[in-house]
């Protein structure tokens, strides 16, 4: 746990302390060497994850700086280096992406849940006409005003738009209020880039003030996590605990796989031959290298930080073939998400690289349902 101290006074933490309490549970009786040997799995991931999140707080007060040079010069060099700062903050979040659960997690339905994920990036809920119309607004000139707006027209996603999308137009169809009064083609190139710089300003405050509620929040949930099974602690026994971590790896099967890999390709959920409006990423063009960061992720809760991980578990139970095994997949998945071309071009040419990477992640996620699960007797 000094990891994670040691992260926290990395980060000049601004929120206020976000209480991260939780129901106890009554402990349930384990093997004690098995249980300690989960519980080490636990303390390792937390302490990766909590420096993760201490990484993220610092890439957005970077981003924030950036977009705030932006604004302020409108220069496009110093557009070009917001883009920058946004791909670094972009990359850090995506490896924590897997991590919904603890204060990430959705309030009610998790243990320690505060919705914070939603608040930095709302994918695959996102809205560019409504960011068009609060532009019209001016609602980033009010912080508290714009921390209530919803999800989808703050975070990482609105950055996204206000930096990349350099267009007069907007994304509402013409009966739309901005559209049918004028008011957005009242606007001249000059004010339209200024309101966009000022947008990306503000969305990338309130990422900051997310981002250091996330690591204070997180510091006392992993203290949580890591006595998972003890009394004091809202999960019952340390394989709960566990299930919990195990059940952010899916992430890559299920965001990963299936919706940033198979929509697109038209593998599933596609009624043409391919459906590149589904992708992450519409005005970046970052969905490789984002997907490749969520693998990272992956091995970093799978690998744990420096302690065990479950790869270590496996081969304690003399499953070293099957460790090895995920090892190669793994490393055979990383490579096929990481091909030369982006996802635009070979969505509109040869998709091979998109179906290769989706092919790829079946191939490791088939193995975590079947041998992975039942070794570990994970739910």
């Amino acid at each position: 746990m000094a990891r994670i101290r040691r992260a926290l006074g990395a980060v000049a933490v601004a929120a206020s302390l976000v209480s991260c309490t939780a129901t106890k549970a009554a402990p349930v009786a384990e093997d004690p060497v098995a249980a300690q040997k989960r519980r080490d799995v636990l303390v390792s991931a937390g302490d990766a994850v909590g420096e993760l999140y201490a990484q993220f707080a610092v890439d957005a007060r970077a981003l924030r700086d950036a977009s705030a040079t932006w604004s302020g010069s409108g220069a496009e060099g110093d557009r070009d280096a917001a883009r920058e700062a946004w791909r670094t903050a972009m990359t850090t979040w995506e490896k924590a992406e897997l991590f919904r659960f603890g204060p990430a997690g959705p309030m009610g339905s998790t243990v320690g849940g505060l919705d914070l994920r939603d608040a930095i990036y709302s994918w695959p809920t996102r809205n560019a006409c409504r960011i068009d119309q609060e532009i019209v607004a001016q609602s980033y000139a009010d912080a508290a005003a714009f921390a209530a707006l919803a999800v989808n027209v703050r975070g990482l996603d609105a950055v996204e738009y206000v930096l990349f999308w350099t267009d007069a137009a907007n994304q509402c169809d013409p009966a739309r209020t901005i559209n049918a009064d004028g008011s957005w083609l009242a606007l001249d190139e000059t004010e339209l880039q200024t309101r966009r710089g000022l947008y990306a300003v503000a969305a990338a405050d309130d990422l900051v003030k997310s981002a250091d509620a996330l690591v204070t929040a997180w510091a006392d949930f992993a203290m949580q996590l890591a006595d998972a099974g003890n009394a004091g602690s809202p999960y019952p026994t340390s394989r709960e605990a566990l299930n919990q971590l195990f059940d952010a790896l899916f992430y890559i099967e299920s965001d990963v796989k299936d919706m940033k890999l198979g929509e697109p390709a038209g593998i599933v959920n596609c009624a043409t031959a391919v459906c590149p409006d589904q992708r992450e990423f519409l005005w970046a063009d970052f969905n490789f290298p984002a997907i490749r960061a969520n693998l990272d992720g992956f091995e970093l809760g799978y690998r744990g930080g420096e302690g065990p991980g479950f790869d270590v578990l496996l081969r304690d139970l003399g499953q070293d073939a099957l460790a090895d095994d995920i090892d190669r997949k793994l490393a055979a998945a990383q490579a096929a998400t990481a091909p030369e071309v982006s996802m635009v071009a070979a969505l509109s040419g040869d998709i091979g690289p998109v179906v290769g990477a989706h092919a790829a992640l079946k191939e490791l996620t088939d193995l975590l349902k079947t041998q992975f699960i039942s070794v570990l007797d994970l739910e």
